[in-house]
């Protein structure tokens, strides 16, 4: 993992913050697989189901950017920040461990999809009284995601499937008003 990140004063009680970071992963995990019968795949039986060799190569890129203000009454922060993860491996492939009449050859299961997430957000405090203090937190952000579906079966293409890819698109709000006092 790499990264770094600077910060400066403009002016007097205002900061803007950069930051970025990379994080590859290579390596071999463990995951788990099936392969059902052909004939049958509700029979609980008919399945095989084995520990796999996991391969890892996936590379997460983070930035954030902020501009803040602050004083002896007012503080905030306005800040975008954003993840980026990319998976160099779509799928485990595997040969069929344990043969036996009507099991398919191979097994296939699609590994983590390349997918984003974005967010804006903005804090802020206000000092009402001495013993009094105003906080909020406003957020909204998205993620995304949209790497092509394996199909039904290895070697079978996805003309059959109804759709190519998820295209998902998850939205995320969030608002937070606080007080205390003492």
């Amino acid at each position: 993992q790499l990264g770094g990140g600077i910060s400066f004063v403009p002016a007097k009680n205002w900061l803007i913050s950069l930051s970025a970071s990379r994080e590859k992963k290579e390596g071999t995990g463990v995951i788990g697989g099936a392969l059902a019968s052909n004939s049958d795949q509700a029979v609980v039986g008919n399945t095989v189901t084995g520990l796999l060799p996991e391969p890892i190569d996936y590379t997460t890129d983070k930035f954030d950017i902020k501009l803040g203000f602050a004083d002896k009454k007012v503080q905030w922060e306005l800040g975008y920040n954003m993840s980026l993860f990319d998976d160099n491996q779509d799928s485990l492939t595997w040969d069929n461990f344990q043969p036996g009449p009507d099991m398919p050859d191979v097994g296939r299961l699609a590994l983590p999809p390349d997918n984003q997430f974005h967010q804006a957000s903005l804090t802020a405090a206000y000092q009402v009284a001495d013993t009094t203090r105003l906080t909020t937190l406003v957020s909204a952000g998205v993620m995304l995601q949209d790497d092509d579906f394996q199909p039904y079966r290895v070697g079978a293409s996805t003309a059959a499937l109804p759709e190519n890819s998820l295209d998902g698109k998850v939205y995320v709000y969030s608002a937070r008003l606080g007080m205390t006092a003492r």
